[in-house]
């Protein structure tokens, strides 16, 4: 079924009241339903589940292919969601110790952006450098799994690798991209949100909204356009941030990217004139 075709179970006038509550919530806030919806869709696995860890990682989306550890470690602790907030603050204030660039994208993104939803992984974009690798695994390697010649491949080649926090198994992938116009425009135009992690007043850098749309956009036509949960991410970030996106900016990448079309479409999904 494409994308301009996918049945609704809400009708356009609830969905414009939903907007308009969303568009009233402050980032954190927004944010918070990720890891609530998380918290609650482990919770009712855990309780449906008499299996191991292997299982019921399988069942969270993370594969069978984890390490020894990573089961053990697991198996061994606690299975809550509940504090996966305050976990995105530490890895955060390491990097922002190391002096390593990141912002927030992907699903966590979009939901600040748009609609909450539910996610196996947070992602982050950033910029390391090879001298930065060692600190970054020594910060980190005690509470996860972290593997540092898996960073070092991903500089070289401009990729991405993991990280795996034991105690939740909750993953957050690491996108390290070439520093081309798009990408330092990214960074530019990041986004400083603040919020309260573990009772300090904090911050957290986002990709701006545009960007999002942008990223959203170029991976769903790169997965052949099937993903109906990147879709709705789409049009769940214009319906809600309609009256404040920069569309010139929008339609010049869209443009550059090829997914112009694409973006003329979910703004018309999303009732945009």
């Amino acid at each position: 079924m494409s994308a301009h075709a996918t049945p609704s179970d809400t009708s356009s006038q609830a969905r414009a009241v939903q907007a308009h509550l969303l568009r009233s919530l402050t980032a954190q806030q927004r944010v918070a339903q990720v890891f609530e919806l998380n918290a609650l869709l482990c919770a009712l696995i855990a309780k449906d589940s008499k299996s191991d860890a292997r299982q019921l990682l399988k069942r969270l989306g993370m594969g069978d292919n984890l390490p020894p550890l990573v089961l053990e470690r697991f198996n061994a602790r606690s299975r809550t969601m509940s504090h996966l907030f305050a976990l995105i603050g530490r890895v955060v204030q390491t990097l922002e110790a190391l002096r390593i660039p990141y912002l927030v994208a992907g699903s966590i993104a979009s939901s600040r952006y748009g609609e909450a939803r539910t996610t196996q992984d947070i992602d982050l974009v950033a910029i390391i450098q090879p001298d930065q690798v060692e600190p970054l695994v020594q910060a980190l390697q005690g509470e996860f799994y972290i593997d540092p010649e898996m960073i070092r491949e991903a500089i070289a080649h401009h990729s991405s690798f993991n990280i795996i926090h034991y105690d939740s198994a909750f993953k957050i992938d690491f996108f390290l991209p070439e520093l081309d116009e798009w990408h330092r425009q990214l960074f530019a135009r990041r986004r400083q949100e603040p919020f309260e992690i573990e009772g300090t007043r904090s911050t957290l850098a986002f990709a701006s909204p545009e960007d999002v749309i942008l990223h959203k956009l170029v991976w769903y036509r790169a997965g052949n356009e099937v993903s109906e949960r990147q879709w709705r991410d789409i049009i769940g970030m214009l319906e809600v941030q309609a009256e404040s996106l920069e569309w010139d900016y929008l339609q010049q990448w869209a443009e550059h990217w090829g997914v112009m079309d694409l973006l003329e479409r979910a703004r018309e999904q999303a009732g945009i004139t």
